[in-house]
């Protein structure tokens, strides 16, 4: 009933692990990684995604379960829209949700505001922007984005052509981030950055 990971040093890898079990008939109710417990009935319900939008906001996620979402996302043909907002998802977290937006051809929203996503977060955001061009919609709003995640994005937002919404208010950066992006806007005029 429960799979607990703690003394094994666990990854990601093993989040990602978990998550195709659940695909399957694993019967355990929890799993431990880093001290950190995951309630795998939260997502049970959420394992064949039927709704359009996924609202799981303010449900305390930790990267390890953004890991399961992610997975879970991959194969989805029917959310477009995915609300993550005010969790607790880090960089992990990010770099998981990154991995999905890679292959997922089908979201248009993501809503992350009001997480503890950094630059190294969203330098994995933004290397998966290079090949989504299916997200038109991203809130990235008070997380811990410095003015290096700002470049990131705006690198990466030169080469995407979907993204018309940006909200990055309520982070880290300062005028030069929002120049940055202001020269990025300039050149892609569908653009909105908030």
């Amino acid at each position: 009933e429960h799979l607990d990971l703690v003394k094994q040093e666990c990854s990601l890898g093993v989040a990602f692990l978990v998550g195709h079990l659940l695909q399957t008939n694993f019967k355990a109710k929890s799993f431990k990684i880093h001290d950190e417990t995951v309630d795998i009935q939260k997502f049970r319900g959420h394992r064949k995604v039927t709704r359009e939008h996924l609202v799981l906001n303010s449900a305390s996620l930790r990267d390890a379960d953004s890991a399961i979402i992610a997975i879970l996302m991959q194969n989805n043909a029917v959310s477009t829209q995915l609300n993550l907002s005010d969790n607790l998802i880090g960089a992990g977290g990010a770099r998981a949700i990154a991995l999905m937006l890679e292959t997922n051809s089908i979201l248009t929203r993501l809503d992350l505001e009001k997480n503890q996503i950094d630059d190294k977060g969203t330098e994995a955001i933004s290397h998966a922007l290079l090949s989504n061009n299916t997200l038109q919609h991203l809130s990235l709003r008070a997380n811990r984005i410095t003015n290096e995640g700002a470049q990131t994005l705006a690198t990466s937002l030169q080469y995407n052509s979907g993204l018309k919404v940006l909200y990055l208010e309520g982070n880290l950066t300062n005028w030069q981030g929002a120049a940055m992006l202001a020269a990025t806007v300039a050149l892609a005029a569908a653009l909105a950055v908030a």
